[in-house]
């Protein structure tokens, strides 16, 4: 967080809190302390020097000889480099969607054992004039004729990932 660690005690450590992150995060630590429950959360922290730090925050409750509870113990996981990796896969995979569900070729994507049809793209739809759904619910082998059904079972299961219409 940068914030040194006598000024974090209490619920001084909210300061450093990402500000779109203190509400939720603050009315779910409330929670979770009023309950005495353990809490595992990521978000935000807004470093010093302008940053923004994603952290895994970590607190268990700790309790005396009593039962009486005393504090809560924590750590602070620096996940920011995680965070930018998935935010690049996340992009990556919008990037092959909109690239796979807007070519202008006939495409989909099957299951390798028993060919069902795991996603379609509009040109396959407009072709054969089946919604999604309906696709979702067959096989390849049912939109093809009965001499192009024999070559396809011949065809192996890892040659029929990702097939497109020629």
């Amino acid at each position: 967080s940068g914030m040194p660690g006598n000024l974090a005690k209490g619920n001084a450590w909210i300061a450093a809190v990402h500000p779109k992150d203190r509400k939720w995060l603050m009315d779910l630590w409330q929670h979770e302390s009023s309950q005495h429950h353990s809490s595992v959360t990521e978000y935000r922290f807004l470093h010093p020097d302008g940053r923004i730090v994603w952290v895994l925050g970590q607190a268990t409750p700790e309790f005396n000889e009593h039962d009486k509870l005393v504090g809560y113990v924590g750590t602070i996981t620096d996940i920011t480099e995680q965070k930018t990796t998935e935010e690049l896969i996340r992009r990556s995979e919008e990037k092959y969607r909109y690239l796979f569900l807007n070519n202008p070729q006939i495409m989909w994507i099957c299951e390798r054992e028993t060919l069902q049809f795991l996603e379609v793209n509009k040109s396959a739809i407009q072709r054969y004039g089946f919604s999604r759904e309906e696709f979702l619910d067959m096989t390849i082998l049912e939109i093809h004729t009965p001499g192009n059904v024999k070559k396809l079972k011949k065809i192996s299961a890892d040659d029929f990932l990702i097939s497109k219409r020629q």
